[in-house]
């Protein structure tokens, strides 16, 4: 072995490091070593000795000058260390509620398009560390990521803190034999959260009563997001209108004020209500004359199908002698049968006619609504 360089005292101490990112539930043996040497220390291997004994051996990252690195060579027993979340530390909270709006083509601000919420999401981790050994451990570090979501939480909790940085810290503790310490950990973030299109009808109606009434939202937001959601219910029941797919059950909300608005206008104007209303009864006096149409062509079809049988009754009857009587009463049936064919024929010829009255009907008046649909569209 050729030795490069010799220094006769470099600075370090025994500790225990626990990092959940590497050991849920074990501590490590560590030395931390401070680089005094004056010199760039390079990688490579190193050994770890203890009392001239062999303990471990670990990979070594290059160190700068003044620079200090926890060397881990081994897992520890003696301590356990317990990492939870309790569910009364986790919270979030809204802040403000803020319009989102339109940009205009002189990049002024225009009408509103939905709306989000400014949130602080703190939570809490909570480290129970108890010594199992009866020897005292005069350091122990338990390293600490904050989590990141929503761009990264703060770390506020600076107690015991040795080392600190972005999203990251280190606590230091002194624990003697047989004692438990339990320590929490507490971080923030805060971000902006859009409320989706298709919740905001539920944010209007549950969330923002309780917004106001905590000073978190003024009426002059709630009253932009009314509006957003009124334009968008309002879309919903043209294109509706305009695909033909409306029905009398998907009608019933359109012509009354919305639930989350319900001291303001119904959605779609009086016009238009008359209209769909108009269309919504003809096409029901159009199924009820199809139905009456279908029942008359099916009772037809049934006396066509008896006339038949009857025919081919007679001509069994021809080599019968005393035939009369049952003759006489086939004609009786086959003459009423021919008076009933005539009336549902009758029946079926008026229906076709007046179906075809309302079809043209509807077909005007939807030609007139869709126009006026359209021309609200262009405004939304």
């Amino acid at each position: 072995m050729l030795d490069v360089a010799q220094w006769e005292e470099v600075t370090g101490h025994d500790v225990l490091l626990y990092d959940p990112k590497e050991n849920e539930v074990c501590a490590t043996r560590a030395i931390h070593v401070h680089n005094n040497t004056g010199v760039v220390l390079a990688p490579g291997t190193v050994s770890v000795l203890e009392g001239g004994r062999f303990v471990g051996q670990t990979q070594f990252t290059p160190m700068l000058t003044d620079d200090d690195q926890i060397i881990g060579y081994a897992l520890d027993s003696t301590v356990s260390i317990t990492r939870t979340k309790p569910e009364n530390g986790q919270t979030s909270k809204t802040v403000s509620v803020q319009l989102q709006r339109s940009s205009n083509d002189d990049h002024t601000s225009g009408r509103p398009i939905g709306c989000s919420r400014t949130v602080v999401q703190s939570s809490v981790t909570r480290y129970c560390i108890k010594n199992n050994s009866k020897e005292n451990i005069p350091r122990l570090y338990v390293d600490h990521t904050a989590c990141t979501d929503h761009g990264g939480s703060v770390i506020t909790t600076t107690d015991r803190c040795a080392k600190a940085t972005t999203g990251f810290a280190r606590y230091e503790f002194s624990v003697e034999a047989g004692q438990e310490i339990t320590f929490e950990v507490h971080e923030e973030v805060q971000f902006e959260k859009e409320v989706p299109h298709y919740q905001l009808e539920s944010f209007l109606r549950h969330s923002v009563p309780g917004l106001i009434s905590q000073g978190v939202m003024d009426e002059e937001t709630q009253q932009g997001v009314v509006r957003v959601c009124r334009s968008q219910n309002l879309k919903n029941c043209l294109h509706q209108i305009r695909a033909g797919g409306f029905t009398e059950q998907s009608t019933r909300t359109w012509f009354v004020p919305p639930q989350f608005d319900s001291k303001g206008e119904a959605l779609v104007s009086k016009e238009v209500e008359d209209k769909v209303k108009t269309i919504l009864r003809l096409q029901k006096d159009k199924g009820n004359l199809q139905s009456q149409l279908a029942a008359d062509e099916r009772h037809v079809a049934s006396v066509e199908q008896n006339q038949l049988r009857v025919r081919e009754n007679f001509k069994s009857l021809e080599k019968v002698s005393a035939k009369n009587d049952l003759v006489n009463q086939y004609l009786k049936d086959m003459q009423a049968d021919e008076v009933e064919m005539k009336e549902s024929r009758t029946r079926m010829a008026k229906a076709d006619a007046a179906i075809r009255c309302l079809v043209t009907e509807i077909g005007r008046i939807t030609v007139i609504l869709n126009d006026t649909v359209d021309k609200i569209m262009a405004t939304l």
